[in-house]
């Protein structure tokens, strides 16, 4: 049995939540150059507007999320 199992847990699961995050930000950027949306712009294409509110929303729940599972 590894001591200090729930540690590791909480530390991976942190790190993976970081990555899930960058990768949503990257899904973002690369709506807006694909269809030409300038980044103060939060409305235009449905496909921006989607990766915006997946990102947003991902944000929102991680600031409850992370304080609590630590």
């Amino acid at each position: 049995m590894i001591p200090n199992l729930p540690l590791i847990l909480a530390a991976s699961s942190t790190v993976a939540i970081v990555l899930l995050l960058e990768v949503f930000t990257i899904n973002v950027g690369l709506a807006r150059g694909k269809h030409k949306l300038l980044a103060p712009a939060m409305f235009g294409h449905k496909d921006v507007e989607r990766a915006l509110r997946i990102h947003g929303n991902s944000l929102e729940q991680v600031v409850l999320f992370l304080p609590l599972l630590w």
